[in-house]
């Protein structure tokens, strides 16, 4: 029998948590907070109409903006919750889904629009065609059990486009030692281009407790 994911441990302990993390970042929208940093970062890296996974995309908030920035976005997430609220979210902001000729969602949507499906980002991504970026903020990596972050990077390098890249971002200070995702990132056939402590593109130092990263393949 699998053993189910943390983050699934986490809810099933405490099914309001899903609910109080979506309150929370409407909160801070509404109390005009910057929620788009990473955004930001992904778009500036991409021409318009790219084809972008958002891994571990929450509620949403990236997924629907970088549509509305006209990429071609896929929100992946375990948390049906989150599904449920991101597909809301993009309704809100007139942000359709792609249908196909059977009524069924497209794997990869058109251009300005996004869809959202529950699925465990340690599995194979299993789209028709490749990611020109593969997007990964929040701390997701850090929430996915040991050899979690593993899989992870190995199905994200082989869901890429040619010339496809990752940006990813997490916390040093939440168990996922740098070493052991430099590690990971080697198993994964995977090099750093480029290395930041912000989404802002801060230099990353040796005092830096947040890292973000764009990676390639080898």
């Amino acid at each position: 029998m699998t053993e189910p994911a943390r983050w699934q441990r986490i809810t099933s302990a405490d099914p309001g948590h899903s609910t109080r993390y979506i309150n929370r970042f409407k909160q801070l929208a509404a109390n005009g907070f910057d929620l788009f940093g990473e955004a930001r970062a992904a778009d500036a890296m991409l021409a318009r109409g790219s084809v972008v996974v958002d891994a571990g995309c929450g509620p949403g908030r990236i997924s629907v903006e970088l549509a509305q920035r006209s990429h071609r976005v896929v929100g992946l997430d375990i948390d049906p919750l989150f599904i449920t609220e991101g597909r809301r979210v993009a309704a809100e902001h007139g942000v359709a889904a792609s249908v196909g000729d059977d009524g069924a969602l497209e794997d990869v949507p058109e251009a300005g629009q996004v869809a959202f499906k529950q699925a465990d980002i340690t599995q194979p991504f299993g789209l028709s065609v490749g990611a020109d970026l593969i997007l990964c903020a929040g701390n997701v990596i850090t929430f996915l059990d040991a050899p979690g972050p593993a899989e992870f990077l190995r199905h994200a390098a082989d869901a890429l486009a040619e010339g496809g890249r990752i940006i990813i971002g997490f916390g040093l200070t939440r168990g996922y030692s740098l070493a052991q995702y430099e590690a990971d990132l080697a198993a994964a056939g995977l090099i750093v281009q480029s290395r930041f402590a912000t989404w802002q593109f801060e230099p990353f130092t040796d005092e830096s407790d947040f890292v973000v990263d764009i990676l390639a393949r080898r």
